[in-house]
């Protein structure tokens, strides 16, 4: 058989699988000329790469003593692309020719830009905007409120709403700090709203219980009288405080959940949508998580209340010799089976005072670097588990990433919408709404 035909089957015949690459991301792919052809071949050229670049370095002799080129780039463009291997040969008499070998390589697309982003509808009942944001700037010894709440990208996908809420507070008179965040149940129809009740009520009432102690020991003086290991009212009060305020968010959502059609249109006057339809608390089922906050000149008071995922932290950042601390507030809560969370609208959450208890922390501490806040579209991704959100080597990278994306120490109006890009953050299957709220 004449030899050009025989090297041009087996240039043919040599299989070369080039790995996938994916848009915007460094590829590197190393291709070894086969043994049986590299004898064949003089010189080899890759034609192609120009257009989605590319480029190839090609190599004399490898180790082994085979020649070998290498891919490399970053492409822009996705698709299948056909490049053309020119492989310069030598016939038997002496006589150049050229056969071409086709190389197939698979771009993906940047799995980002297959989200899609559809508004939510306006005239929808119980419309929420999809991403918003606040800031409370103090004057030192005082600390900073910040927080932001984003829609995710499965909800945004199809055009759904942002479930959770957010609400903080500073009194002035008091001189305490009131911090809600809810992340509505992805299964309820309404639980966009019952975040927002949650939060709502529970802020107001938490003001209302501040500002209007008169008689007996104030939460103050319980506050003092725990710190310098006297008698003192603390759990009385933080149960008043933090568990009617609790319980009451729970009522304001059952309450609407059993008002009428035309009540729903009254707390909604915006809307044009409006479901006849019977409802349940359960329709407005949401985690929640409540913070009280002072400064007193021993240190802060803080206390919380928890129901359901996502997590509270008392952070203190990593110092000159000195290691990052974590302080859990409470840990998440699950239901019966994996995946699964408590809700304020769970019966069980109320069933008896110990419950309510249990679900109360007080901590008093010299200072702290933030107290976070957080749904699990962010301690999730962050965290991924229970036992993650005890390492303070954790929170310390978390921390770091915040202050350089964020720009804590650029405390100005345009803080907010540094946190909602923040909160943008892309984890591969964490796509859920996610809300943010610290003290600093």
């Amino acid at each position: 058989m004449d030899q050009k035909i025989i090297i041009q089957n087996a240039i043919k015949d040599w299989k070369v699988q080039l790995p996938n690459a994916k848009v915007g991301q460094d590829y590197e792919a190393t291709v070894k000329l086969d043994e049986n052809i590299e004898p064949m071949v003089a010189s080899y050229e890759l034609k192609g790469l120009d257009a989605i670049s590319m480029s190839s370095v090609s190599v004399e002799k490898s180790e082994n003593g085979t020649r070998e080129f290498t891919i490399k780039g970053k492409p822009e463009k996705e698709g299948s692309f056909s490049l053309n291997l020119v492989c310069n040969c030598q016939g038997k008499m002496g006589n150049p020719f050229i056969v071409n070998k086709e190389l197939n390589l698979i771009i993906n697309p940047d799995p980002k830009t297959l989200w899609k982003t559809i508004g939510t509808n306006p005239n929808d009942h119980y419309f929420v905007l999809d991403q918003f944001s606040d800031f409370q700037g103090m004057q030192k010894p005082l600390k900073n409120i910040l927080a932001a709440s984003v829609r995710g990208r499965s909800h945004a996908q199809e055009g759904r709403p942002r479930d959770d809420h957010f609400l903080m507070e500073y009194m002035p008179q008091t001189g305490w700090y009131v911090m809600a965040v809810a992340d509505g149940a992805g299964s309820a129809k309404y639980s966009r709203w019952g975040s927002r009740l949650a939060c709502n009520k529970a802020v107001e009432l938490c003001r209302s219980y501040i500002e209007g102690q008169k008689d007996g020991q104030s939460l103050d003086d319980s506050v003092k009288a725990q710190h310098e290991g006297q008698k003192s009212d603390i759990n009385t009060h933080l149960y008043q405080l933090l568990g009617n305020a609790a319980f009451g968010a729970s009522q304001v959502i059952s309450e609407e959940a059993n008002s009428s059609v035309e009540m729903m249109k009254a707390n909604c006057p915006a809307s044009e949508i409006f479901p006849d339809e019977a409802r349940t608390p359960k329709d407005y089922s949401t985690t929640f998580l409540l913070a009280v906050c002072k400064k007193f000149e021993f240190g802060w008071a803080i206390a919380t209340f928890w129901v359901g995922d996502g997590a509270i932290c008392i952070f203190n950042a990593e110092k000159e010799g000195e290691k990052p601390t974590a302080k859990m507030m409470g840990l998440p809560d699950s239901g019966e089976y994996a995946g699964q969370t408590r809700f304020l609208t769970m019966p069980e959450i109320f069933k008896d005072a110990q419950a309510v208890i249990s679900r109360i922390k007080f901590a008093i501490v010299p200072d702290f670097s933030a107290l976070f806040l957080m749904t699990d579209g962010v301690s999730d991704p962050w965290f991924e588990t229970d036992v993650n959100l005890e390492n303070a080597e954790k929170w310390q990278i978390f921390w770091d990433n915040i202050n350089k994306s964020v720009k804590l120490e650029e405390a100005n109006e345009n803080i907010g919408n540094r946190l909602e890009d923040w909160l943008g953050f892309w984890s591969s299957g964490n796509h859920d709404d996610r809300t943010l709220a610290l003290l600093f």
